[in-house]
């Protein structure tokens, strides 16, 4: 991936203006783009300290137990677009990436550096986790999830993740919910939310990398 589209740290100040935050990369502006006074020579005062915002895109290998998104071409901050299309998979207890595509099954350990991920699991589903893996190998393996089996619409990345779920009964098990797990389900439930948030932080990454820094009223959420 081209080292202009890393995802590197934001950071969040405020300086003069108590109702506005400044965001930008990695570490404080040299100057106040408010006030234009110098924030690098030690005598410059903060009502808060400077904070890193947490980012949502991030390096599966380092997730397990997660459904993980990202475009089906290109990057996040590179060329992603709302209504774009996303391509999913399941993550294993080590961060293997199970997924789908026109090509068949893949097991991926890298080119998911920078996806959004919506963890599956949590620290008290441990029988889930053991049987996590196994499962998730032998749902792979049917011929159901051959390349000519894939079809955009209606046999894709999205019904393997929703396959697999339904499989392992993850709403009666973990969401103790007594019903199957549906499409429209993953994505108002899952997807949605996590590729908003994306969203607004593609937006402000794409404003940093324009102007040096953002101005905004809120952080976001």
């Amino acid at each position: 991936m081209s080292s202009s589209y890393t995802n590197p740290p934001i950071i969040s100040f405020q300086h003069c203006d108590p109702l506005n935050h400044i965001l930008c990369f990695n570490k404080v502006l040299q100057v106040c783009p408010i006030c234009r006074l110098r924030l690098d020579d030690g005598t410059a005062e903060f009502p808060l300290p400077p904070v890193r915002l947490p980012s949502v895109l991030v390096n599966a290998v380092t997730k397990p137990y997660c459904l993980v998104i990202k475009p089906t071409h290109g990057s996040f901050l590179q060329s992603y677009m709302p209504g774009h299309f996303l391509h999913a998979g399941i993550s294993n207890s080590k961060g293997v990436v199970y997924n789908f595509d026109e090509k068949g099954i893949h097991q991926d350990s890298s080119s998911w550096e920078q996806c959004v991920v919506i963890p599956l699991l949590g620290c008290h589903d441990y029988e889930m986790k053991q049987e996590w893996d196994a499962e998730l190998h032998q749902f792979s393996m049917p011929s159901g999830w051959t390349p000519e089996r894939y079809q955009d619409e209606v046999h894709n990345c999205f019904d393997f993740v929703v396959g697999f779920l339904n499989h392992i009964e993850y709403n009666q098990t973990v969401r103790r919910i007594p019903r199957t797990i549906t499409r429209q389900e993953l994505c108002e439930d899952y997807i949605v939310s996590m590729t908003t948030k994306a969203a607004q932080l593609i937006s402000i990454h794409h404003a940093i990398r324009q102007d040096g820094y953002v101005i905004q009223r809120e952080l976001p959420r």
